[in-house]
């Protein structure tokens, strides 16, 4: 009894760990970053400085950090024991100007805001004493709709995510519901202005004379202007995939967003399954690409095809026979995209169409669904479905994904 009594006065005497002390991961076969960040709520910056990591190429068994130690208190704490106050997030500039006669109820009511946001978003104002020619701070509300990234919300408002998540504190940037409510600074600047014509210059040898009686001159229009990326994510590595060039392999968020969903769930129902090559996606800042008639803003990849006989290795791009398409798995990662609205097209050789339709099929798609997906069993010339024949693609799938909502600029 007294060794008893001994031993849980010692155990009592331990260091207990607590919330400050670093939480681990062990990898298991089939994680990456991706699916890492995702489940712990973390970016995935954050997990290769934590973990020191030079690639992100994980091996199963290996320990990852998930969640550091809890910093200490800072040395200005308050002398009465409370904690010192966290920092305060970055605040907007101002953007908008007091007017003659303008008050806090005004600005409110012209905005559709409240008072109360007002003095919460302008701390330095006291009471409801403003002068004309002040500049503050006012924000609008976005209520999320379905199927919004942080990426799309950001790219429509002329904004990055991380202004997002710094106006709306508690905000997780992979977890956002519809009719959310988000705080956002529009930044006008950064959308895309509409072009403006040229001034028509006449010539001086027309007399007064000639040019009253001449009819007024139409502006030159000016030439549209080629796509491009803005805001540009480079894809990150995968499981289930290969990147072949990292300089051509930047998208959207929205893209990226997209593509990965799909790997992860094809990583998670064939943890050992083979890899598929990522060719080509864009440039860092979109643009002509060189062998491309597309890939210039971002929301055009191509993909090898899963084929029989790959093993663990990533399948290569060679041209395929309909009877090596691995059509079962190659359906699963398609459907995926088709399913959740995010492809606008699919090119790959007509040839192909057919044992994918016939996987489709026994994987349940109706009739109503495999006629809005699939240009098959139609003739090869008519341009109806997502999935659609191109020449030159029996070696690759090209999938063009969907422009986020509310983004004017997307082409």
């Amino acid at each position: 009894m007294r060794r008893l009594l001994a031993c849980l006065i010692l155990l009592l005497a331990l260091p207990v760990s607590s919330s400050a002390s670093a939480q681990t991961w062990k990898v298991r076969r089939g994680d990456n970053l991706t699916f890492i960040a995702r489940r712990f709520d973390v970016a995935i910056d954050d997990l290769r400085r934590w973990n020191q990591l030079r690639s992100d190429r994980l091996h199963p068994g290996q320990q990852l950090v998930v969640k550091p130690k809890t910093a200490p208190r800072p040395k200005d704490d308050r002398s009465d024991g409370h904690p010192a106050r966290s920092r305060r997030p970055p605040v907007p500039q101002p953007n908008v100007v007091v007017g003659a006669g303008d008050s806090l109820n005004k600005i409110a009511k012209r905005h559709k805001v409240t008072v109360s946001d007002l003095r919460l978003w302008n701390q330095e104002v006291t009471g409801d004493h403003i002068r004309p020619g002040q500049r503050l701070r006012v924000g609008s509300f976005y209520a999320v709709q379905k199927n919004d990234t942080m990426g799309a919300i950001a790219c429509s408002h002329g904004v990055v995510v991380d202004e997002l998540l710094s106006w709306n504190p508690g905000l997780d940037r992979h977890r956002i519901r519809p009719g959310q409510r988000l705080v956002i600074f529009d930044n006008p600047s950064a959308r895309q202005k509409p072009p403006v014509s040229p001034p028509v210059v006449e010539s001086r040898k027309v007399t007064s004379a000639v040019r009253s009686k001449m009819e007024p001159s139409k502006p030159v229009a000016p030439k549209p202007e080629r796509p491009s990326l803005r805001f540009g994510v480079r894809l990150g590595k995968h499981a289930g995939y290969a990147i072949r060039t990292l300089r051509r392999s930047y998208g959207t968020q929205t893209t990226i967003d997209a593509l990965t969903g799909a790997f992860d769930a094809m990583v998670k129902r064939h943890p050992k399954g083979s890899r598929l090559w990522v060719l080509d996606l864009s440039l860092p800042r979109g643009g002509p690409m060189k062998g491309h008639r597309s890939h210039e803003s971002g929301r055009d990849v191509d993909v090898t095809y899963y084929q029989h006989r790959c093993g663990q290795r990533a399948c290569q791009q060679r041209p395929l026979q309909a009877r090596h398409l691995d059509a079962k798995r190659q359906w699963r990662l398609m459907s995926h995209w088709l399913r959740r609205g995010d492809a606008q097209f699919m090119f790959m050789d007509y040839d192909l169409q057919v044992p994918l339709y016939a996987a489709a099929r026994k994987a349940g798609a109706t009739k109503k669904q495999l006629e809005q997906w699939f240009q098959y069993p139609r003739k090869k010339k008519v341009r109806k479905g997502i999935i659609r024949h191109a020449p030159n693609h029996r070696d690759h799938l090209h999938v063009r994904f969907r422009c986020p909502k509310r983004d004017r600029s997307c082409r």
